[in-house]
């Protein structure tokens, strides 16, 4: 019979996670295991809190432990597996992981959102695109499922319906950055430059360190023939220009 976890350990644990504490929680729970050893309870905490402090390769450890001696796996160890190994460039098997989590339990936003993106960083866009579809028809108010699919369609020159796409994700927040930001782009690909401009700038207005706001602002200036200005905003947003042998511009990435 196994012996059950003391509850203040499991307090204090769960106190330190909730306060991000991530590093005291993963001390504690190291401790823990040490009389508790078969615990799948404290391992899924243990990963939990290593994948919070971006420690991928220590998280995949645990989730394996876990996958090993229990017989009772929720969805959520599957899908935390994919994402461990997702954000370590393994997307192939990030993607296994993630249809492992849809078997047990189907219909998660979430999760085919992220086999989406792992399909867009292969470069299967097509594939990309069905999955951010399946996403945004399960969870309508998703804004981030909107973004994405307006950004694969923008990848594949589906460049109307990525329009079309934004704006919805506006009717849901009119604040979303990536969504003006994409609105944006596109105005700049049509040569529509005042309302890109426009755009870019409520951008900033609402998050002055997004990078790739200033760029589209320097795209836009150097079009309108402003090229000092232009080249202010893409200082800003791709790194250091300057000026080489011969008047040539060169720019060095930050």
């Amino acid at each position: 019979m196994k012996e059950e976890i003391n509850n203040n350990i499991k307090q204090k644990i769960l106190f330190y996670i909730k306060d991000n504490n991530f590093k005291s929680a993963e001390n504690l729970i190291l401790k823990a295991l040490k009389k508790y050893s078969n615990s799948s309870y404290l391992l899924e905490l243990l990963a939990h809190c290593q994948y919070n402090e971006g420690q991928y390769e220590d998280a995949i450890r645990s989730y394996n432990i876990i996958l090993k001696t229990s017989n009772n796996i929720n969805h959520d160890v599957y899908f935390m597996l994919g994402n461990s190994l997702g954000n370590l460039g393994h997307s192939k098997k990030a993607i296994e992981y993630y249809e492992k989590s849809l078997l047990k339990k189907p219909n998660q936003h979430l999760v085919l959102n992220n086999i989406g993106l792992q399909y867009e960083l292969l470069k299967d866009f097509n594939k990309a695109k069905d999955f951010y579809t399946k996403t945004i028809k399960l969870k309508k108010n998703f804004e981030l499922g909107y973004t994405n699919l307006a950004g694969i369609n923008e990848k594949i020159g589906n460049i109307d319906e990525s329009f079309d796409l934004y704006k919805e994700c506006l009717k849901i927040n009119n604040t979303n950055e990536l969504a003006i930001l994409g609105l944006g782009n596109i105005n700049l690909i049509k040569k529509s430059y005042n309302d890109a401009y426009n755009l870019f700038n409520q951008v900033l207005e609402l998050n002055s360190s997004l990078k790739a706001a200033y760029t589209g602002l320097g795209n836009v200036l150097l079009a309108k023939g402003k090229y000092i200005e232009g080249l202010e905003m893409l200082q800003k947003g791709l790194g250091v220009v300057r000026f080489s042998k011969g008047n040539d511009l060169e720019i060095i990435n930050s």
